[in-house]
């Protein structure tokens, strides 16, 4: 680690401490890649000099020291006790896959956040798992519709979207091999925002334009760590990178429309956005099923695919 005037700031650098804009309304945190954008911000915010470190130091961090801080993040919320309104084998059953699933995200999510490249051995395995087990079980719709934390919504929120995305590939009589491709690329679909600062992702108000713009980054930012294992599959990296574009052409981050989207995208956006209303997250509490179908069939009207979504509502709310 060392400090250097950010005229010297080069590209291959990591910020070693956080830095904070003029107003407050953006913080970089430690571990934020310096880009020529955050050397010219640095310098209109009137700050002369920065703890750094080179990426290279940062690839070799110690692995045991994560292991450490891992457990103290896992442990804490290993058993999730909100009373299920379904049958306690069912609530058994979900909780323990759910909770293991969630922990092990929560683990990747970090790892990646620390060394910019995601682990996803195994990835594939759980989403086998989670279509052959936890998608037949009776009950899960009411489980995963109950009332979530937001201090878990980042982990949570992916699980359950590959659970809604799941059951929306059966309802569509997908084959049971794209089914588990759409589990993987709902676990996975949010994985870019290991590279949004946990600032912005966590931020209880509004986002400024500029955060705002940060966020959206997380789409490409996913589809670069994926495509840096090389080994998930094109058709997985394509739903994660179109899941936030709309059939109207008002989604990002490339404003495709309907016949540019796939088929997985359009089911990933329709869980996604469902699930987003239905939890209680950072910014904003959750609102009722009832109240999420209004706003997905009338304010969001043109922009997911009503084919996917009539059949998605008509099974969620029969």
């Amino acid at each position: 680690m060392q400090q250097v005037s950010v005229d010297q700031l080069t590209t291959d650098m990591v910020l070693a401490e956080e830095i904070h804009s003029l107003n407050g309304s953006v913080t970089l945190g430690i571990g934020t890649i310096i880009t020529e954008n955050w050397i010219m911000r640095l310098a209109q915010w009137g700050i002369t000099t920065v703890k750094v470190k080179h990426e290279k130091e940062v690839v070799g961090f110690d692995e045991s020291e994560l292991d450490k801080m891992l457990q103290s993040v896992l442990q804490p919320n290993i058993d999730h006790k909100e009373n299920s309104p379904v049958n306690g084998k069912v609530d058994y059953a979900f909780s323990k896959v759910y909770n293991g699933v969630e922990g092990q995200l929560c683990d990747i999510f970090l790892r990646t956040r620390c060394n910019g490249k995601a682990d996803l051995v195994g990835m594939e395995r759980l989403s086998k798992k989670i279509t052959h087990s936890i998608l037949s079980i009776t009950g899960v719709l009411q489980f995963i519709q109950m009332p979530t934390r937001g201090e878990r919504y980042l982990y949570r929120h992916n699980l359950d979207v590959a659970v809604y995305a799941g059951l929306l590939g059966r309802w569509l009589q997908y084959s049971e091999e794209d089914v588990v491709n759409i589990v993987y690329a709902g676990l996975i679909h949010d994985i870019g925002k290991a590279k949004v600062l946990f600032e912005i992702i966590s931020k209880p108000g509004m986002l400024s334009p500029e955060e705002k713009m940060m966020m959206q980054k997380h789409v490409n930012g996913g589809v670069q760590i994926l495509q840096n294992t090389g080994m998930v599959p094109e058709v997985i990296i394509a739903a994660v990178q179109q899941h936030h574009e709309r059939i109207d052409g008002s989604g990002y981050p490339n404003g495709l429309q309907d016949s540019e989207i796939t088929g997985i995208a359009k089911i990933l956006a329709i869980a996604d956005v469902y699930d987003a209303l239905t939890s209680n997250r950072y910014y904003k509490k959750a609102v009722s099923p009832l109240r999420a179908r209004e706003i997905m069939l009338d304010e969001m009207k043109g922009g997911l695919d009503l084919t996917y979504l009539n059949v998605f509502l008509t099974n969620v709310f029969s």
